[in-house]
């Protein structure tokens, strides 16, 4: 560059963006690719409004220095910039990153509930991961790990009930902790467990391979939790699931704890009443406990026709509103949207790997094998994960500033309703606003003092 030329650079508002007012004169930015957060006065808000490319030339040096600051966190961006192809690279770029894998592991088909809403209702079967499959799932992965050297890798357990085998658990970790150590990976693993099983006496032994992290879901107050998530026998399972919650906090063998909420129209008036049993029973208040609600999501074969209570479009963005509103009264950390991207239908890496050594890459399609991706015993690659990585997301969605939530839409829900696509937009652009603004709030009263604006995080 030729010296005394002066660059005089651009921006304009990135096309992922959500303004949203916060109170009195600030406004959060809040960027839907890049997850980044600003809070902005309100003039800048009004500036970004006039949708007009903003330079050094229009402003003055204070505000230019807050512009700098709000493209740096990519919620502004170069006025000749065309976002959508970025998107692209980088949804079509991720479909084969495997620097850092996530992969969940079955026990066992076999689980000791009778979930109203179990998206595997109607493919359970009595296999569990054994010895042989553990060593040809480890010798599977040691392969990729041979080519492409990811630097992370995070395994869930998860079933059926995982906990009804809990010595293929051990196994798997004694061989992944082998694996990534001789590959200098770094090893994370969890627990997904209905709870009933997770006395003291499991979670020490646990610890003792490295296992401290757990989610365990309770659906409501008492009642309305034992009619959803009963034992097969019809036995309420509540007051174990909660005592054994108790019990985990007081122990130094765990690190974390989520508590998922699984709502839909059958229960989420009913969740303010679990909200209060779990700050009165100071679960709620641990910092090592992270408490959500997540969507029920249809099934291929429903008890009871229980896909009528799945909720969609602004009856769902209502009743995550109200939640997130009751866990902000309560002082609980609003920390967790449902969205559905990153997905393992998208990306090659994912596996879900059921007992007998079959390859999924979407916990909704277990035990359906039309939709597997490939087995642990071989090399071939089905013809259904190839389409479902490959297909194209259409221009209008990658125009969207929702994409990077739903990826062009859940693909597994799609497919159980039989729609051409799932879209998401309704519910987040009712949604998401009122998450960020509550969750921003919760960050601005932690830091107890003068905001500097713009801030960002």
């Amino acid at each position: 560059m030729s010296e005394g030329v002066e660059v005089r650079q651009k921006y304009k508002q990135s096309r992922y963006t959500v303004l949203i007012p916060l109170s009195g004169e600030l406004f959060v930015l809040h960027s839907t690719l890049y997850k980044s957060t600003a809070v902005i006065t309100k003039a800048v808000a009004e500036l970004l409004n006039q949708h007009q490319d903003i330079s050094r030339a229009t402003v003055d040096a204070e505000a230019w220095g807050e512009i700098e600051k709000l493209a740096q966190q990519g919620l502004l961006v170069p006025s000749d910039c065309d976002e959508t192809y970025y998107v692209k690279y980088l949804i079509d770029s991720a479909k084969f990153d495997y620097g850092a894998m996530e992969i969940a592991i079955l026990t066992t088909m076999a689980c000791n509930f009778a979930c109203r809403y179990c998206t595997e209702s109607g493919f359970h079967e009595d296999v569990w991961l054994n010895e042989s499959t553990v060593e040809r799932v480890v010798e599977y992965f040691e392969r990729i790990f041979a080519v492409k050297h990811p630097r992370k890798f995070r395994i869930a357990y998860y079933g059926g009930e995982p906990l009804l085998n809990i010595n293929a658990i051990k196994l798997c970790s004694e061989k992944f902790t082998e694996l990534t150590a001789r590959f200098n990976c770094e090893l994370e693993q969890y627990v997904i467990t209905n709870g009933y099983l997770l006395d003291g006496h499991m979670v020490e032994s646990l610890s003792e391979f490295g296992i401290r992290d757990y989610q365990i879901t309770l659906d409501g107050p008492e009642a309305i939790h034992d009619q959803r998530r009963p034992l097969h026998s019809g036995q309420p399972t509540w007051q174990r699931i909660m005592g054994n919650a108790i019990e985990l906090l007081q122990s130094d063998k765990f690190g974390s704890l989520s508590i998922r909420i699984n709502i839909d129209a059958h229960n989420a008036n009913t969740i303010p009443e679990l909200l209060d049993i779990l700050v009165s029973s100071g679960i709620a208040g641990s910092e090592r406990v992270v408490v959500y609600p997540a969507p029920v999501v249809p099934s291929f074969n429903p008890k009871d026709n229980w896909n009528k209570y799945v909720l969609r479009g602004e009856e769902k963005a209502n009743v995550f509103i109200t939640l997130w509103q009751e866990m902000y009264k309560r002082d609980i950390p609003v920390l967790v949207f449902p969205d559905y991207y990153p997905c393992g239908l998208r990306v090659d890496w994912a596996s879900v790997v059921y007992p007998t050594g079959t390859l999924y890459t979407c916990t909704g399609f277990l035990g359906n094998s039309s939709y597997a991706k490939g087995s642990v015993f071989g090399e071939e690659t089905s013809y259904v994960h190839v389409k479902m990585l490959e297909e194209d997301i259409s221009p209008s969605c990658l125009k969207c500033k929702w994409t990077p939530f739903c990826g062009g839409g859940c693909k597994y829900i799609a497919t159980c309703l039989r729609l051409k696509r799932m879209c998401e937009k309704n519910f987040c652009e009712k949604a998401y606003p009122e998450f960020i603004k509550l969750k921003t709030l919760q960050k601005l009263e932690r830091t107890k003092g003068q905001i500097p604006v713009p801030k960002c995080f």
